[in-house]
């Protein structure tokens, strides 16, 4: 089994798609987009095979208890190390062989760093925006109202001209610090009456009429809020989508129902509209939080371009431990390896003789790629040869 990490949802389907159609069928996407029900089976159909991969934005990892995921690839750079670190992890938990791989190049790195640039407001943009869903909704200061609204993106983006990317980072904002509850997936809409069934009569006939076909059609929605799909509603009354959803909201118009589209995002104000907050410390917060994001996006980047340190002990270093050693497993570690076994291990004895003497002890510490008999052998060779003398019975030193 195994993780492939992608930055969006857009690519995680295409991903999937691509390698479906090249003969690799135990793959599928996974991401926030998804209905909870395909997260679950997906989920669940990869947590009991030993061979099926998962295509995913950072959505998926959470809780995840599977001990013989062998490898995780990021098809691009983390946001962070802590992702980057806590998403690798998810590999061979059960002690075998496991492997981490990440793919990037330099343009990905320019283009990430235009992508944050591009979703950060500064303050009179985060205002704007704010403003504008108080004002939209008809919010006054210090009132908290108790109905869910639903948001049409593309409208806010029409009227304060910021790009989609800034709004959403503004509305994560606030439903992370839960000042609203902001819901962006698609899901089943929602229906609540307020007309009960003997006052259909009283109601101008083409409202009764359509009325009456949701009785007929939605079960329960005469004594409760009912979850429903307009697609199954259609096939029933035989009308179309469009035009259902148009009479349900003329209907909410007239106070008969509430009326939620769960293709739309929707969006519950979870405290009192409150102004001097707003100005003051939510946007200290917000721009923190934005510094903080650039700052570890920046870290990120040093990692993935440097080429002179174990990548292990620059991520256990990140995090606090600085005496760790090299882990031999790296790529980093790896060119190293290469490169000393492609020399003559009694010239390496030598050239490290010729700076001071040592012990097998030390050169073995210097010399960590190859094994102590190795480097024994060789010393005994170049004993042998007359290059290398005892200087007592433990320190070696070059013949003179």
């Amino acid at each position: 089994s195994g993780i492939v990490y992608v930055r969006t949802r857009k690519e995680a389907e295409l991903l999937a798609e691509f390698l479906k159609k090249n003969q690799l069928k135990n793959v599928d996407y996974f991401h926030a987009g998804l209905t909870t029900k395909e997260k679950n089976a997906r989920q669940n159909l990869w947590n009991s095979s030993d061979n099926h991969v998962l295509i995913s934005t950072n959505a998926f990892g959470m809780g995840i208890d599977k001990d013989n995921v062998r490898f995780v690839i990021h098809y691009s750079p983390a946001a962070s190390l802590e992702n980057y670190y806590q998403e690798i992890g998810r590999a061979g938990r059960d002690g075998k062989d496991s492997f981490a791989f990440m793919l990037w190049n330099k343009q990905e790195l320019l283009n990430f760093d235009q992508i944050l640039k591009n979703q950060t407001p500064n303050k009179a943009e985060f205002l704007k925006i704010i403003s504008y869903l108080y004002s939209i909704f008809q919010v006054a200061e210090f009132e908290l109202p108790e109905k869910t609204f639903q948001l049409n993106t593309l409208g806010i983006q029409n009227f304060t001209k910021l790009s989609k990317a800034k709004i959403n980072n503004i509305l994560n904002f606030l439903h992370n610090q839960e000042i609203i509850y902001y819901n962006e997936n698609k899901s089943l809409s929602s229906l609540e009456l307020f007309i009960k069934a003997d006052e259909i009569d009283q109601l101008p006939q083409k409202d009764a009429h359509f009325i009456e076909l949701l009785f007929r059609s939605i079960s329960g929605i005469t004594t409760h809020k009912v979850m429903f799909s307009e697609q199954q509603v259609s096939h029933k009354i035989n009308i179309s989508v469009p035009l259902i959803k148009e009479r349900l909201k003329e209907l909410q118009q007239k106070n008969y129902l509430e009326y939620i589209d769960g293709a739309l995002s929707s969006i519950k104000f979870l405290r009192p509209r409150d102004e001097r907050a707003v100005n003051s410390a939510y946007w200290k917060l917000f721009e923190h939080i934005q510094r903080n994001k650039i700052q570890k996006w920046e870290e990120m980047k040093f990692y993935v371009e440097n080429n002179d340190y174990c990548k292990m002990k620059m991520i256990l270093a990140y995090f606090g431990e600085k005496n760790s050693k090299n882990c031999g497993q790296c790529s980093v570690c790896e060119q190293n390896k290469q490169s000393i076994f492609g020399k003559n291990i009694s010239q390496q004895i030598i050239n490290l003789l010729a700076k001071k003497p040592a012990t097998i002890e030390e050169l073995s510490i210097q010399l960590s790629y190859h094994s102590k008999e190795n480097i024994l052998e060789n010393l005994i060779f170049l004993l042998d040869s007359g290059k290398v003398r005892m200087l007592n019975f433990r320190t070696y030193e070059l013949s003179h």
